[in-house]
């Protein structure tokens, strides 16, 4: 199922209005995914879904090299995309206010993020208004897996094994301020370029959900996975906002009905696949499980990073995290 290959992906969707008087649109959907992946499934599922409920004829085309998701978001924002599947962190560099979603530690299982990030929630008024003046629309977001440090030469079993590593981090400014509070050595990159920089020696560990470390191929590079689950990776699905919303009413509420029902049934798959990717790992790796002190000592290290998200997500992020935080209870 999961290649090491990794490729950019677009997705050509021919839509048809319900009425039969309405025109046909053509929609393109770009992300960075691991092909053969259960994100590439996701994109997969979500057309199928969007050609039932409105009647649509979609097709799907996989071989166009679309760039970095920095690169695809700002083709969302233009509308030379009309819709797009990749992280939190590259999105929130539209929409800051995402950036509380990255809190160390906020989400205590797949349960909690299911009941906080609902559709009810991603049209709070104020959310609703920052992803307006990005030029998008939220459809959904998803559990993709736990966030986890995997490492070259010794386990990250705690905060300190961190100090003056040379470490991957994700380009966002959360996860740059994570490796710099732990004394670490980021270099920025974007996941197709993990594989090379760590076969060359750029970088020695990564903070990685297993699929993604299996998809680039880090697990027969490194040697020792530990489970520290510090961040919940989950991926976004949001569409071109004028595109969207130059939809006809009735298209627009069969998209609509589609939102908890599709988010629903990929974060069961994906939670349900967890335990098979960690055990994907092990032939190659030293996967560890921390142990209740080791996790606290993480927990206390990476507190701080509250501060930062609140910091980057502003009035917005504070209003989201209120929220998301009320339904978690």
């Amino acid at each position: 199922m999961l290649r090491r290959a990794f490729a950019s992906l677009a997705v050509l969707v021919c839509a048809e209005g319900s009425l039969a008087s309405a025109p046909r649109w053509s929609w393109t959907l770009g992300t960075a995914t691991p092909t053969g992946s259960p994100t590439a499934q996701l994109v997969t599922d979500l057309a199928r879904d969007l050609e039932k409920a409105t009647g649509a004829r979609i097709r799907l085309r996989f071989d166009a090299v679309l760039g970095t998701e920095a690169y695809m978001t700002s083709l969302l924002r233009k509308g030379d995309l009309q819709m797009w599947a990749g992280s939190t962190g590259a999105l929130a560099d539209h929409v800051p206010a995402l950036t509380v979603l990255e809190a160390p530690y906020l989400f205590a299982n797949v349960d909690t993020f299911a009941r906080a990030m609902t559709p009810e929630v991603l049209a709070r008024p104020a959310l609703d208004g920052a992803f307006k003046a990005a030029q998008m629309w939220p459809f959904a977001s998803y559990f993709l897996g736990w966030r986890a440090m995997s490492s070259r030469s010794r386990p990250m079993l705690a905060p300190a094994d961190a100090q003056g590593v040379k470490v991957r981090a994700q380009p966002a400014a959360l996860h740059a301020a994570m490796w710099k509070r732990l004394g670490a050595r980021p270099l920025a990159l974007d996941l197709p370029a993990i594989g090379g920089a760590l076969q060359a020696g750029l970088v020695d560990a990564v903070d990685l959900p297993p699929l993604f470390l299996l998809a680039t191929g880090g697990h027969t590079v490194l040697r020792h996975h530990v489970r520290t689950e510090h961040m919940l990776q989950s991926v976004f699905v949001a569409f071109h906002r004028p595109t969207f919303d130059a939809l006809p009413e009735a298209a627009r509420a069969a998209v609509r009905a589609l939102q908890r029902k599709h988010a629903e049934r990929v974060n069961a798959r994906h939670e349900a696949l967890e335990g098979e990717l960690v055990a994907a790992l092990e032939p190659s790796m030293e996967v560890t499980l921390l142990t209740k002190e080791q996790r606290a000592a993480w927990r206390t290290a990476l507190a701080p990073l509250e501060e930062d998200a609140a910091r980057l997500g502003g009035p917005v992020g504070a209003d989201l995290l209120k929220a998301v935080r009320a339904r978690m209870r």
